[in-house]
């Protein structure tokens, strides 16, 4: 094939062969390693200064932040378009995980709250990318391994500028955050908070605590007064804003900068002479750039080049299958929901907590002030309270923990409803019908409707061969309870 017979959409298409002779080919039609002036945003370098950053007045900040999510940085420049599947044309549009996409990575297509498999017997989806110990699901680390050769390679044939770019040599700085790390940071902090409620009770109210059902009840109620308004199940910290996107496993980070500096990200990354080269590599990999930090990509999982790799590993009939087969296959085998989780976590955690504080508090003590007749006060053991068992907790009954769990939800999501007493038989019916699981779903589906509106939905991240539709916020029954 003749230079001249080369365009630079075919060196990205999602569907072009990964070849270095498409990437030599582009080096003689480009001429020089240094891009245009047009390939840099609009109006560059004047007027285009966003100084976003947290330390800023809320006043300054509105207008700063507004400015760098306006800017058409990423379409900006060359005006081609990228190949897609029938003919279709589509531009590269960043990820949006600030105003947009929030939970991408962090929940499935029923609007479950997810996180990666730790089944010892899947842990190789989780592979380690690069020579640190950094890690990323399987089909991830390949494609990203193709994106560094593809930018070692045009680099090294002076495609792209080599010495003043911090895109010339990319490598993972970090992958998948253990959730485990999170949770267990989320639950000390509650337990640390609830201990001082816990004190601060008269000795009356404090009393009434002798067992750990009377401990959870109290939870219930400190997370009632509103005096601690960060989640406590796995869900809510997963989904929470602190909660890093690279949970998902499917992110990679190659720098580590502060999120919150505007100016940073336009100065060092956008305005980069590699940035544009960069955007459309990712994509041809079937990766996203982030548009609040262009440091991180996403996997675009249900794009053709990502489908291909992890599609054949789960199940070569899959290939060519009905997209509701291979997305419910794909879910299945690198996620668990995490509604499934949910009470057992809480269970161990809260087991913990109370057995400390039964260690520290073993005697329910009464007192009795001294009176004229008998000056000396007096002191009266009335019970103990004893450390439990995790069979303990699970002879409390499948009712008490989906009415413990509700109130936990209801309580980090703000989410009210009048007819609890209903919804719990509810739930409890479909427990004992059906499994334990079914009766969490239950609970678990009053409270997802706040993530993603269906009806308002209307932006998919790819093209509609490979989209993935935000559906129903119920999980189904028919749907396996891993």
């Amino acid at each position: 094939m003749a230079i001249d017979d080369i365009s630079k959409p075919e060196l990205f298409s999602d569907f072009s062969p990964s070849t270095d002779e498409l990437i030599e080919e582009l080096s003689g039609i480009s001429g020089s390693h240094i891009l245009p002036e047009e390939s840099l945003p609009s109006g560059y370098p004047y007027g285009m200064y966003p100084l976003g950053n947290n330390t800023n007045p809320l006043v300054i900040n509105f207008y700063e932040r507004l400015r760098y999510k306006e800017a058409d940085y990423f379409t900006a420049g060359e005006k081609w378009e990228v190949g897609y599947a029938k003919g279709e044309t589509k531009r590269i549009r960043p990820i949006d995980t600030l105003y947009d996409k929030n939970f991408y990575g962090r929940v499935d297509r029923f609007q479950n709250a997810i996180v990666p498999k730790k089944d010892p017997s899947l842990y190789n989806h989780l592979t380690q990318v690069g020579s640190a110990n950094i890690f990323v699901f399987n089909f991830v680390a390949e494609k990203f391994e193709l994106l560094k050769r593809n930018i070692k390679i045009a680099g090294d044939i002076n495609v792209i500028d080599r010495d003043n770019s911090v895109y010339a040599d990319v490598s993972a700085k970090a992958g998948w955050y253990n959730y485990e790390n999170g949770y267990r940071s989320a639950m000390a902090a509650l337990i640390e908070r609830f201990d001082e409620y816990l004190k601060s009770l008269d000795k009356r109210k404090f009393n009434t605590i002798v067992t750990f059902e009377d401990y959870a009840k109290a939870l219930v109620n400190f997370l009632g007064s509103g005096v601690y308004p960060s989640p406590i199940t796995l869900t809510g910290v997963v989904l929470s804003t602190p909660m890093t996107p690279l949970v998902s496993g499917i992110a990679i980070e190659i720098a580590k900068e502060s999120y919150s500096n505007d100016l940073l990200k336009y100065q060092s990354y956008l305005t980069d002479p590699n940035f544009n080269y960069f955007v459309k590599a990712a994509r041809k990999y079937g990766f996203w750039v982030d548009r609040n930090g262009p440091w991180r990509i996403f996997a675009d999982i249900f794009s053709p080049p990502m489908r291909s790799v992890w599609s054949p590993l789960i199940d070569p009939a899959t290939s060519g299958a009905d997209k509701s087969v291979y997305l419910g296959k794909f879910f299945d085998t690198y996620y668990d929901r995490t509604y499934t989780l949910d009470i057992p976590l809480l269970k161990t955690y809260l087991l913990n907590a109370w057995n400390i504080f039964a260690r520290n508090n073993p005697r329910i003590v009464e007192s009795t002030p001294g009176t004229v007749a008998c000056p000396k006060p007096s002191f009266k053991i009335i019970a103990h309270r004893h450390a439990a068992k995790p069979t303990d907790l699970d002879a409390l009954g499948t009712a008490f923990w989906l009415s413990f769990y509700y109130d936990c939800r209801s309580r980090e999501t703000g989410v009210i409803y009048r007819s609890k007493e209903k919804m719990l038989q509810r739930a409890l019916d479909m427990a004992l019908t059906y499994g334990e699981t079914q009766g969490v779903m239950t609970v678990a589906n009053l409270f997802k409707p706040y993530l993603y509106d269906e009806r308002i939905f209307r932006k998919y991240l790819t093209s509609e061969d490979g989209s993935v539709r935000i559906g129903s916020v119920k999980d189904l029954l028919v749907q396996r309870s891993n």
